[in-house]
Order: structure tokens, then C-alpha cells, then sequence
């Protein structure tokens, strides 16, 4: 069961199954099975080295040569990049929020960074009250009150990892 949006699949089980692959030297993941059912939430738990972020960087698209299948909703997905976990609708926060983050640009505009410059033929421009208002919104989602004006630096960790989450449902992931 699932519908299309924006040429992507919603409300879909995600299925990794048999997950392997290796850097020289060093077998990284070995047959690992992965499942998300939608509205679950899913931790991955182990110790540094045991292949959380491997798996998550498969998902990702950051590795293109693994072994095993990913389904989204049933259908085969072939990752081989990260633009195509994305157009997927597939979305991962890491741990590392400070690496995913611009520290001098406001909330609003990390999380609508995509949306932020407009195009139309040779011109380009900046809605600042809509990235705002979308901004704003997505946040809500998430039960945050956080100011989009804030610049990131001032923000806690709890802060920025929020930021982090209302950008990536900000793609409808």
C-alpha cells in the first residue's frame, strides 16, 4: 500500500535485505537485514565500528558498491548515488550536526536551503516571509517553537538536531 508523490513512493515499508560490503581489508557489513515499517521509529544501536553508519551511508547512496537488495513499498530501489536515495524520498539525519549545518545562516534558511534562491530565466530572488512561514511550519510538525531567525550558531545541540529533522521533512521524505 502506497501512494506516488512527486514521483516518489509514501507510506511504504523500507527493506534492506542481506546488506553487504567491504573496504580493503575489512568486511564492513555481512548480509545485514534492515526493516522500517511507516510511523515507526528505529534506533540503531552498537558499538563504534559495528556498521550503523555503513548501513545508513548504503541507504544514503554514499557507497555504490554493496551487496543486496533495498525495497521502499516493494519496488526494488537501486542506489547508486545520493541523488537517488533522495528522489526515493529517503532522507537520513546523522549524529554529526554541526558538519550538515551553515553555522552564520539563520534556522530558516538551513532548513528551506534547497528553496532558498528562486529562478526564473536570468533572474533570481529570495522570498524571505515564505522561507520563513515554511520554515515555521515544519518546525511545528516537530513541536518546536524554535525562532527561524536564530542564527545556527546560537542554537543548542538538541536545537540543531531539531533543524536538522524539519529540513529533511521539509523534502516530504
Amino acid at each position: 500500500m502506497f501512494e506516488e508523490r512527486g514521483g516518489r513512493m509514501t507510506n511504504t515499508t523500507l527493506e534492506m535485505k542481506d546488506i553487504s560490503i567491504e573496504f580493503p581489508g575489512v568486511k564492513a557489513l555481512d548480509q545485514v537485514t534492515f526493516t522500517a515499517k511507516p510511523g515507526s521509529v528505529h534506533a540503531l544501536i552498537g558499538a563504534n565500528g559495528a556498521g550503523k553508519s555503513t548501513l545508513m551511508k548504503v541507504l544514503a547512496g554514499a557507497y555504490d558498491h554493496f551487496r543486496g537488495e533495498i525495497k521502499l513499498g516493494g519496488k526494488e530501489l537501486f542506489i547508486s548515488k545520493p541523488t537517488d536515495s533522495q528522489k526515493a524520498g529517503v532522507q537520513i539525519v546523522y549524529q554529526e550536526v554541526d558538519a550538515a549545518l551553515i553555522p552564520t545562516l539563520t534556522v530558516a534558511e538551513n532548513i528551506m536551503l534547497q528553496e532558498t534562491v528562486q529562478h526564473a530565466g536570468n533572474k533570481q530572488w529570495i522570498r524571505w516571509r515564505e522561507i520563513h512561514k515554511k520554515a515555521e511550519m515544519h518546525l511545528k510538525k516537530l513541536d518546536s517553537n524554535i525562532s527561524t531567525k536564530r542564527l545556527v550558531n546560537t542554537l543548542t545541540l538538541a536545537e540543531k538536531q531539531m533543524v536538522l529533522l524539519a529540513r529533511a521533512i521539509s523534502t516530504d521524505c
